[in-house]
């Protein structure tokens, strides 16, 4: 009866024990299921930090982190605060949950404000804890620039061209506090050079050199008046001379700025459309044949000043100078000044009497650091015949077609020879030239031997084109045929950026296999409230960007090769905001230092122009930033250099 009785329950336990086991298989099989389907969620945060720029005290700014699901299964958060590092410097805007549920691709924005009340640096984060196995604690980092003083130099570089021994000039040099808090002056000395160089300062610009001080003022305010530097220069040679003189301030990133000083070490620079000479060709007898030269000032910073253009020799008298095309005081025996870029024509008269070879010289005097006396051959052939005339018109978008006409950059002008003819009766030929063009432009004509062609404006300036027409004697026009061309810019803010193109072999390849290629720099144009390179940078990567209330920005074109500028057109800028300018080198195709130039313009106004040399790939130059306002619009050159993009004082330093 005991073991029946044993036997029983033994086998009463085996089956308990069976059911116990499926019910735990199917559970776990559910389980299983469950987690690759529905309990698998992810954690994800864009952005990872957070930083705040330099913003006023009074003054508020936000920033928003949007935490996303990525994953299959509910996401639960929970605990989610706001820490201030002891102030209470960042606020939350509008009311966070303290628990929030995500589904699958569900996000949530948490927005922080930033009111300072100090000048302090500040350091938070948002703590919050989740479900997700991976990340069951989070931390959003979140800090400040703080507020200080941050000095601006309106010439860092100052350049004396020419000063002739014995006499004294000056230049003023602006301080601006361009950071959100009082910048204080400590100090500011010559450091070197100070034997022909020196510095003062006045109350104003119209202040007599007697009454300047010795001393400058010790606090530069935000966005207050500039404190000049009268800088002087008194050579007693005409040897180059070099100094400097420091500000020690407490700008946190240069606490002791130099600023260069150079003398009577400004190359002035002329060149010349017919260096090899000019050649009028085959040219009708008892005519006044024309050949027009034009002369363009090639310095980047100096000042040329021409003083004749005159037949040297002529032993025949065939040759002479049209006096009515002579610029300035040259048709009166005075000179004439070429700003840097500049451009400006001559006419050359050949008024052969036989049919023979004439020969002659022209003579160009200039201040020309390289040439005073540029002599250039003149030559000719008077043959017996008509020469034909040339017609030279341009338009756009179909206008009517005229001799002078203004454009935007990037527009395409047609030219048309359409109304050219010859007296003789004979065919003739075209060909159309570039003689001016501004600096930096590397455009030329399509198709330079057509009777029409079209001509792109890929920068802002004042060009001329000119055509010539040869008939089946080999006469070419008396008259000469010139389009002039002026492109302004049509937006609020142009800024252009070109650079020197070094060139390499054809086979390295380029756009299209076939051209030769140089180096990459890159155009930055950014927001207020943004960073190099995020959302609300306008680059080669975002080239057309609404930026609401700021306006509208675009880049028309990103070049590759230095063949093209990059220009930056801005409409509509909201009044009183800045915004950054900057470029980038992007690579240097197996190259290495290029020279890049940075033009500023409000409206049809040039206001600056800036140099810098980049060395390398990565080498990042801050040019500096537009104070925007309708009425008087500033550009404040900043002149930062980074070796590398990592070291931008950035959040994201992706380009």
């Amino acid at each position: 009866m005991t073991r029946s009785t044993s036997y029983r329950i033994s086998r009463g336990k085996i089956w308990t024990l069976l059911l116990f086991t499926a019910f735990v298989v199917v559970t776990s099989l559910a389980c299983r299921e469950g987690i690759g389907q529905s309990d698998n969620p992810r954690f994800n945060v864009d952005p990872t930090s957070i930083t705040f720029s330099q913003v006023a005290i009074g003054s508020q700014a936000e920033r928003e982190v949007v935490i996303t699901n990525d994953g299959d299964g509910e996401l639960v958060l929970r605990d989610i605060e706001l820490v201030n590092d002891g102030g209470s410097a960042f606020i939350k805007a509008g009311n966070w949950p303290s628990e929030y549920s995500l589904g699958e691709d569900d996000h949530l924005v948490l927005t922080v404000i930033y009111e300072p009340v100090d000048v302090a640096d500040h350091t938070g984060a948002i703590e919050l804890a989740t479900n997700d196995p991976n990340k069951p604690e989070v931390s959003i980092p979140i800090a400040t620039q703080g507020l200080g003083g941050e000095l601006f130099v309106s010439h860092p570089l100052v350049d004396f061209p020419q000063t002739p021994p014995g006499f004294d000039e000056y230049r003023f040099v602006e301080l601006h506090n361009v950071g959100s808090a009082p910048l204080q002056i400590e100090d500011i000395h010559m450091s070197s050079g100070d034997h022909i160089f020196d510095i003062s300062f006045p109350d104003e610009r119209t202040t007599p050199i007697a009454q300047d001080s010795d001393t400058p003022a010790s606090v530069l305010a935000h966005d207050g008046e500039p404190i000049l530097v009268r800088v002087m220069f008194s050579p007693q040679d005409w040897d180059p001379a070099e100094g400097s003189f420091t500000i020690v301030s407490n700008d946190a990133y240069d606490p002791e700025l130099e600023v260069e000083i150079r003398g009577n070490s400004g190359d002035t620079c002329l060149e010349v459309s017919h260096y090899d000479g000019v050649d009028f060709g085959p040219a009708a007898m008892g005519m006044d044949n024309k050949e027009l030269i034009t002369l363009r000032n090639c310095s980047p910073s100096a000042d040329l000043e021409l003083y004749s253009i005159e037949i040297y020799s002529d032993e025949d008298g065939v040759f002479d100078v049209d006096a009515d095309s002579l610029s300035g005081g040259l048709a009166d025996g005075g000179d004439h000044v070429l700003k840097p870029g500049d451009v400006t024509t001559a006419k050359i008269n050949f008024h052969p009497t036989a049919e023979a070879d004439y020969a002659g010289e022209l003579l160009i005097a200039s201040d020309d650091s390289r040439n005073e006396e540029l002599i250039l051959p003149i030559t000719g052939h008077g043959v017996d015949g008509v020469c034909p005339e040339a017609v030279a018109m341009g338009f756009v978008d179909g206008a009517s077609p005229t001799a002078e006409l203004h454009a935007a950059p990037q527009d395409i002008v047609e030219l048309t020879a359409a109304g050219s003819l010859d007296p003789d009766g004979t065919q003739i030929e075209y060909e159309w030239a570039v003689i001016g063009r501004p600096n930096g432009s590397l455009a030329d004509v399509d198709s330079p031997f057509s009777e029409t062609t079209t001509f792109e404006l890929d920068i802002v300036g004042h060009f001329l084109v000119e055509l010539t027409v040869t008939d089946e004697l080999g006469l070419t026009n008396c008259e000469p045929a010139v389009v002039e061309i002026f492109a302004f810019p049509t937006e609020d803010i142009h800024v252009q950026l070109v650079w020197s193109t070094p060139v390499v072999n054809q086979s390295y390849g380029g756009p299209d296999g076939e051209e030769e290629i140089g180096v990459d720099l890159d155009l930055h144009y950014v927001h207020p409230e943004a960073y190099w390179g995020d959302s609300k940078s306008v680059n080669f990567m975002r080239r057309d960007e609404d930026w609401e209330e700021h306006g509208h920005v675009t880049l028309d074109i990103d070049d590759r090769w230095g063949e093209d500028p990059e220009n930056i057109n801005h409409s509509d800028p909201l009044n009183g905001a800045f915004y950054r300018v900057g470029v980038h080198y992007y690579t240097n195709n197996g190259f290495g230092a290029t020279d890049a130039t940075v033009r500023v313009y409000f409206g049809i106004d040039l206001y600056g122009q800036y140099e810098r040399r980049l060395h390398d790939t990565d080498n990042f130059w801050y040019v500096g930033n537009i104070q925007w306002n309708e009425d008087d619009p500033t550009f404040l050159f900043l002149d930062q250099f980074q070796a590398t993009i990592d070291e931008i004082p950035s959040q994201n330093d992706i380009f």
